[in-house]
């Protein structure tokens, strides 16, 4: 199992003796899927008689691909079966860098966490080190209409058709066989165990799904995380990029959460994973920890104040309110949030008539969303990103009206 999610994997470079995908027929009735997808119907009356079935193509991505959904977003999903992730997450000199040296990680045993990912070099702030693709996506209207026991029996068959089957498997305890105490074996249990822990909230079209990305799924969480994941607009693949730098032999890390929770939110929010989080915010001494939580708890008063007083078109003084949530969102390290933070004091600044305050707040919201990669490759191109440039792709992250 490890071998095949350790760094040597490269797409044009297949590592190893790896099994030959199928290749589908010419006469195949059901391309571009590999299988005949098999199907069932909603019982639940706000989707009474909806089909879900499960499509799968082990002719795409690194592991093949298994949906589980409707016909018509499963039509949608065909057209992202030959999605290419590193043209998506590089530039054509980071794509040649990329393809010429070592993966920059390494999948290890981390002491109380089972497996973990660590780096193996210097990774730079903002660099995108790791990429993705999903090999499960389960839509998740089909959890709430087929029932549980049909879900389970359709999700062992999604997975039994991948290439590689006990990629995914082998991320539950129950993957060996055994049982606890008095727990009866039923069809689909591994892998749901799998789906329930180590998926990620995606989407298709207009779809929301659980998606499992099996390499990825092995990097553990932290409330300051030093990463983030980044998904291409199919919602298929994902890549991880640096919030700051990492330093060798480091544990990389996520959020699984959103950013800016207090620590008794976080601990709520983390039960599902049945984990307490003993990451470095976590693990401050109390005093800390609870200056922490007031100017998080702080940041969420005030952004209800700012958006009453955006609403009573009180521009100046939401202005005022906003520099304190900037000043304190640096103070917790909450680069994310800056983001949308800065898009709102342009147009804050805007809608108050200071244009030189907007030329500023875009140029620092420009500076963040850049590097974080939500801009494209050629942000820094002169008069690329104005403030009306900003504001018309972005204007309504974080916003109220």
């Amino acid at each position: 199992m490890d071998q095949l999610l350790q760094p040597g994997y490269h797409p044009r470079q297949p590592q190893g003796q790896q099994q030959q995908p199928q290749k589908p027929l010419s006469s195949n009735p059901h391309l571009p899927w590999t299988h005949a997808p098999i199907c069932t119907h909603s019982h639940s009356l706000n989707s009474l008689s909806t089909k879900y079935c499960v499509y799968t193509s082990q002719t795409a991505f690194i592991n093949g691909i298994s949906i589980l959904t409707t016909p018509s977003l499963a039509a949608l999903a065909a057209e992202h079966l030959d999605e290419e992730p590193l043209s998506i997450f590089f530039t054509p000199d980071q794509f040649d860098e990329w393809s010429s040296q070592p993966r920059p990680w390494e999948i290890v045993d981390i002491p109380g966490k089972d497996k973990g990912v660590v780096a193996t070099r210097k990774i730079r702030k903002y660099e995108t080190f790791m990429v993705d693709q999903a090999a499960v996506m389960v839509d998740l209207e089909m959890e709430k209409g087929v029932g549980l026991k049909e879900g389970m029996r359709l999700l062992k068959v999604a997975v039994d058709r991948l290439k590689r089957p006990e990629v995914v498997r082998e991320m539950s305890g129950r993957h060996a066989g055994a049982l606890k105490e008095g727990e009866v074996a039923v069809e689909g249990r591994v892998e749901e165990d799998v789906m329930m822990t180590n998926a990620f909230g995606t989407s298709l079209g207009e779809g929301s799904f659980r998606g499992l990305f099996p390499l990825v799924s092995r990097i553990n969480h932290a409330c300051d995380p030093n990463s983030f994941v980044m998904f291409s607009n199919s919602g298929f693949s994902l890549g991880i990029k640096a919030y700051r730098d990492i330093d060798p032999g480091e544990e990389i890390t996520i959020s699984y959460l959103l950013l800016g929770k207090t620590h008794s939110e976080r601990q709520q929010g983390l039960s599902r994973w049945g984990f307490t989080c003993t990451c470095a915010l976590c693990s401050l001494p109390t005093p800390e920890r609870n200056a922490s939580d007031a100017r998080r708890a702080r940041i969420t008063r005030l952004q209800a104040h700012l958006e009453s007083q955006f609403k009573s078109h009180a521009y100046n003084a939401a202005l005022r309110t906003g520099e304190e949530i900037v000043s304190l969102m640096k103070e917790e390290n909450l680069t994310a949030l800056l983001a949308d933070q800065y898009v709102v004091m342009t147009r804050l600044s805007t809608a108050a008539g200071d244009r030189e305050a907007a030329e500023m707040w875009a140029g620092e919201a420009v500076e963040v969303l850049g590097e974080m990669g939500f801009l494209g490759t050629e942000w820094r191109e002169e008069g690329r990103w104005g403030v009306e440039e900003l504001l018309g792709a972005f204007g309504g992250r974080g916003v109220y009206e």
